[in-house]
């Protein structure tokens, strides 16, 4: 193998294997290989079509531009089929957030409480401030109440999980 910016290490010829096995799931034209770690007959052919079938020149070795190539096409039918990322906001399981907090999360809780409102009788029409207020609590409350927990007005990692579900629910019922 000549020119690899990788060598020839069984972890590097791994990982180029994985981004040619998934690059010919979307493309027959490539064959589908064996993840060995071994740089032999079946690599050099898949690398062979995907030179190929991208306009490179077909040596069947990788260099510089060939896996900067097969990263690229690897990396765009990854973003194209894999979920996005989610965001984990609330900050620990042993975390409360309760009235006069301020700041992003806040905004998350009244966005997800603004959604979720046809599910529980028009509930919340707050605004969106940011400040964890009177409004919000009493959301919160009727959340809490709706869904059988005393109704405290706080929101801990089981009321978060209530409302992250029934936005969750409320979000993908409307598409």
């Amino acid at each position: 193998m000549a020119q690899e910016p990788f060598g020839n290490r069984t972890a590097d010829v791994y990982e180029l294997q994985g981004f040619l096995r998934r690059i010919a799931r979307d493309n027959q034209r490539i064959p589908l290989i064996a993840l060995d770690g071994i740089f032999g007959p079946e690599t050099t052919e898949a690398v062979s079509a995907f030179q190929k079938e991208y306009d490179l020149p077909v040596t069947g070795t990788v260099d510089f531009n060939n896996w900067n190539t097969i990263l690229d096409e690897y990396l765009r039918l990854v973003g194209q089929t894999s979920s996005p990322l989610p965001i984990y906001p609330f900050p620990s399981p042993q975390y409360v957030v309760k009235p006069g907090d301020k700041g992003d999360l806040i905004y998350i809780i009244q966005i997800m409480l603004d959604t979720i409102q046809v599910g529980f009788l028009n509930l919340y029409s707050g605004g969106f401030t940011g400040v964890y207020d009177d409004k919000t609590q009493r959301a919160v409350e009727a959340v809490q109440r709706g869904t059988g927990l005393k109704p405290t007005g706080l929101v801990d990692r089981i009321t978060w999980d209530i409302l992250a579900r029934s936005y969750n629910y409320r979000i993908h019922a409307d598409r």
